[in-house]
């Protein structure tokens, strides 16, 4: 698919962890950081392209240097269907460290896991 660009208006910190995503409703774009919409933008309909798909770096033209990403990607995922911005609020908010949103314990006789 040719999805043209979006990106947030965000300036992010060097070492600093951060939920990102992108949903693609028909030809709207939405560009989310840390569970919330950062940038949003229309597209004109999807097309499938003879191109590679890229997660963190942008070809340029023949004779100018790749865009590549300078840092690390956990956790890549596609989905056939636009999360909601409910659910990538939760899925930020599960993953963030110290959030307190869910916490897997051993039982105390070992037979059962408890999320919380």
């Amino acid at each position: 698919y040719g999805l043209g660009r979006v990106g947030g208006v965000t300036t992010g910190a060097a070492g600093t962890w951060y939920h990102v995503a992108l949903t693609c409703m028909s030809t709207n774009l939405a560009f989310f950081i840390n569970g919330s919409v950062d940038d949003s933008s229309t597209t004109p309909p999807l097309t499938l392209v003879d191109k590679p798909f890229r997660i963190g770096g942008e070809a340029k033209d023949v004779g100018t240097p790749d865009r590549n990403w300078d840092g690390l990607l956990d956790e890549c995922r596609i989905s056939a269907v636009a999360r909601s911005d409910d659910w990538l609020a939760n899925a930020y908010e599960n993953q963030r460290a110290g959030s307190g949103y869910c916490r897997i314990e051993a039982d105390p006789l070992g037979s059962l896991v408890i999320i919380r």
